[in-house]
């Protein structure tokens, strides 16, 4: 009887299935014509009017939140005096602002030396280094966040190599982490930067410096946040495969020691 009953309900749905077929032949799925490819999924959705591509032509970026880092003057393994004939003045400006949807840092750097290696620390190559957090957070904890981009020299998206990182367990040193979506970066090199083992001596003479802009959610901060705690610094290189020269800190700031960083609003510097 269970069988009968199973072949009559089978044909059934077949002859549904007939009596409907021309519509499910016929039928075309819509075409997606804004698929170009692209995964969008990983990169910051940017505010009206901002553009990241290492140049700073947008008009978020004026002289009230301008900070200038000065280049180390001695070398941090071997503690001598470093020659500036040989390595060039060296020094930085950061920018920011906050957006509706992130808050951006810009990095203007002078430095001729400019080396990626990928095979050292991130750290050890030309780089420049954000902390980051919200105002009132002034321990280095949960909600702490940093932010290191190199130039690599290369081209498209390998053009930048981008690091994130939170405030590891005892809250001493910083871990590297995954923020998909909420960090985005692009780098602008005025010459060249030296990223082949095989020939680690080229001329200099030319270089000017990099420029790089980083766009970071607000998510990270508060979505209402209007000002921003940081603290900035940018590697000096000495060679592919040497140690670094020196990393220089926005005066009186110091890495894992929030309190120390400076709040910033886009009509400058506050004190609260």
């Amino acid at each position: 009887m269970k069988k009968r009953i199973f072949v009559l309900f089978i044909a059934a749905v077949l002859m549904i299935l007939t009596s409907c077929g021309d519509s499910f032949i016929e039928y075309e799925f819509e075409t997606y014509t804004d698929f170009n490819g692209v995964d969008p999924t990983g990169r910051v959705q940017l505010d009206d009017g901002v553009k990241l591509d290492g140049v700073l032509d947008e008009a978020i970026w004026n002289k009230n939140t301008a900070i200038g880092i000065s280049g180390a003057t001695t070398d941090q393994n071997t503690k001598e005096q470093i020659d500036v004939s040989i390595y060039g003045q060296r020094s930085a400006t950061v920018y920011t602002y906050i957006g509706e949807k992130n808050i951006y840092f810009a990095f203007d750097v002078k430095d001729k030396n400019l080396y990626y290696n990928s095979t050292q620390a991130q750290g050890s190559s030309t780089c420049v280094e954000l902390y980051f957090t919200n105002r009132a957070q002034k321990t280095m904890s949960k909600g702490c966040y940093s932010v290191r981009v190199n130039p690599t020299g290369l081209e498209g998206d390998d053009a930048v190599n981008i690091g994130v990182y939170v405030p590891n367990a005892a809250g001493n040193n910083w871990s590297s982490t995954r923020m998909r979506g909420k960090v985005s970066a692009a780098v602008k090199v005025d010459g060249k930067v030296k990223n082949d083992a095989n020939d680690r001596l080229y001329d200099t003479s030319e270089n000017v410096g990099y420029v790089v802009e980083i766009a970071i959610s607000k998510a990270l901060i508060g979505e209402s946040e209007q000002a921003v705690r940081f603290a900035a610094a940018f590697v000096q290189d000495k060679g592919f495969d040497i140690p670094r020269l020196n990393n220089t800190f926005i005066k009186n700031t110091h890495y894992i020691k929030p309190s120390t960083w400076i709040i910033m609003t886009n009509n400058g510097q506050s004190a609260v």
